[in-house]
């Protein structure tokens, strides 16, 4: 899929941003302007983890004053996400494989947020894809210098193999 995009159109979206108001990054995040988009996408992710089986109940729940609440928390939260993510990819102290696992995983969800959600999509997707990232370094070890691992096989050695 190729998104080739003309000099107008990107005057347009340059146009569009900078007409962005302090009042519409606010509505933004507290979930007032998405809220339409949200509460769709919570219904159709829950249809899908149920394999399309989902209860009527479950679907209710997605419209509800609960499930209203929690999609007017989502933007907020996926863009304070965001900037921890990337804080921690441009100032941590990891190392130089790790900031390049979490680079192509977060921009990889992102992506495919964006063709999904939109706005809205590319930063829940940026979010999960960096914390997909740590989970997978966690698991495997990615996330601990060489130093860090000896230093716990030394310690699993004193404990008689127990972590």
């Amino acid at each position: 899929m190729s998104v080739q995009y003309t000099i107008e159109d990107l005057k347009l979206i340059g146009q569009q941003i900078g007409a962005t108001s302090i009042e519409d990054v606010l509505s933004y995040l507290n979930g007032k302007s998405s809220m339409g988009q949200t509460i769709p996408m919570v219904g159709k992710t829950l249809n899908t983890a149920t394999l399309g089986t989902m209860p009527k109940e479950v679907g209710r729940l997605a419209g509800s004053r609960m499930g209203r609440g929690f999609a007017r928390a989502v933007p907020g939260m996926a863009a304070a996400l965001n900037i921890l993510g990337l804080a921690d990819i441009v100032a941590g102290d990891d190392s130089l494989g790790n900031k390049i696992m979490d680079t192509a995983l977060t921009t990889g969800a992102t992506g495919l947020g964006a063709v999904f959600g939109g706005p809205l999509g590319a930063s829940v997707g940026a979010a999960a894809g960096k914390s997909a990232s740590d989970g997978l370094q966690a698991l495997f070890g990615g996330g601990r210098s060489a130093e860090e691992r000896k230093l716990e096989e030394a310690l699993m050695m004193l404990n008689g193999g127990r972590g």
